[in-house]
């Protein structure tokens, strides 16, 4: 049997977001007898999380792109330390543009791949990243439309969906008990909301959005999972706070940080929202089908592949306030069981588009023709 080729997974950062749960989903399910996957990253969570799937893991400093120009020293510094850490590598897979750039000076003839997980990137870096780079993994549409504006040959855009198998991702509590503990009554009608609590994320939409739908609702409750991961927007975060202890919104909302429970909160919702402004793609759409929760989000952007409007969720205009209440208002306000139903349809599409199989199929298709030397 040949020798399994080595890819080096090289991520920026050592924390887990929705960008590294999707990394570890594709680790999971990468072909071994094909590829022996080595991730490199700071130490955190996410290396140990890869190494309880087998993954060889190699520390690095890491490095966040800033817009300032004291980030330049750092970035150079984590590319010269990364140098040593790839010299085995038959492939350099980079999971951010931050990675993408410290890695490219090492890459010699080995291919390297830029995971594009986001819309919202410097011009400059992604422009020379998006040309440069063998093969470009978008996980959206817009995603692939963004790189083809910063001139990415069509031939190496390659769509690559994010991917989560529903049975990995289900409660573990019922829906009466996680109610329970939160103070909820069983007629309450509840949304959530789960992301990073920074400002293109749109929680500020989604309080002012909350105001206006809770009349319609009787009993209506929020709940708003995640934190300020990197501890980057401390005054938006307490001006969202704030905006919620307002007499409108005092009592409907809670906070709850960061949790691990994530499937046992979305399974006792009623619905869930993605406020964001430019979502690249939106992974908790993907673990709300897993649960049978429709979705009210918004475009442009990456939630466009995911909802299928009027039968899995709602899609509504990003930073439309108005339009946000009113599709959260008539999900909520509509009977449990068309709910349900749409919840059923969102799940049976996420089985038919989003799979992990179905992805590493994707994935290795490109690594084989990246190695081969044919155009990917």
């Amino acid at each position: 049997m040949p020798t399994p080729s080595t890819v080096a997974f090289v991520n920026h950062v050592g924390l887990v977001s929705g960008a590294e749960q999707s990394l570890l989903i594709v680790l999971a399910n990468l072909d071994r007898t094909r590829y022996r996957p080595v991730l490199i990253c700071p130490a955190g969570p996410l290396a140990e999380r890869a190494r309880a799937l087998g993954v060889e893991v190699r520390a690095w400093c890491g490095t966040r792109l800033r817009r300032r120009l004291s980030a330049v020293p750092r970035l150079l510094r984590a590319a010269l330390l990364l140098r040593p850490l790839l010299a085995d590598a038959d492939l350099i897979h980079a999971n951010s543009l931050a990675a993408a750039l410290a890695a490219e000076p090492w890459r010699g003839r080995r291919p390297l791949l830029w995971h594009v997980r986001d819309l919202r990137m410097a011009d400059g870096p992604a422009r020379a990243m998006a040309r440069r780079a063998d093969a470009c993994l978008a996980i959206s549409v817009a995603v692939a439309e963004r790189l083809a504006a910063l001139g990415a040959p069509p031939e190496r855009v390659h769509l690559l969906p994010n991917a989560l198998d529903a049975a990995d991702f289900q409660p573990t509590r019922t829906r009466a008990v996680v109610r329970s503990e939160l103070g909820l009554g069983d007629q309450t009608l509840v949304a959530i909301v789960v992301g990073q609590l920074v400002p293109w994320k749109g929680h500020d939409d989604l309080l002012a959005a909350w105001a206006l739908a809770l009349p319609r609702l009787g009993d209506g409750h929020l709940l708003v999972v995640g934190a300020d991961l990197f501890g980057e927007h401390a005054g938006y975060v307490a001006q969202l706070r704030q905006r919620a202890a307002q007499p409108d919104l005092a009592g409907t909302v809670s906070w709850l940080g960061a949790r691990q429970d994530v499937a046992d909160l979305m399974a006792a919702s009623d619905v869930l929202a993605l406020p964001s402004h430019g979502e690249p793609f939106g992974r908790v759409l993907l673990e709300a089908a897993a649960v049978g929760l429709p979705v009210v989000a918004t475009v442009p952007g990456g939630p466009a592949d995911v909802v299928e409007p009027g039968r899995t969720g709602l899609l509504v205009p990003a930073g439309d306030v108005t339009a946000l209440a009113e599709a959260l208002a008539e999900l909520l306000a509509m009977p449990e069981r068309q709910r349900q139903a749409m919840g059923v349809a969102a799940r049976a599409r996420l089985e038919r588009h989003f799979t992990a199989c179905s992805q590493g199929e994707r994935l290795i298709a490109v690594y084989g023709r990246l190695e081969s030397g044919a155009s990917p």
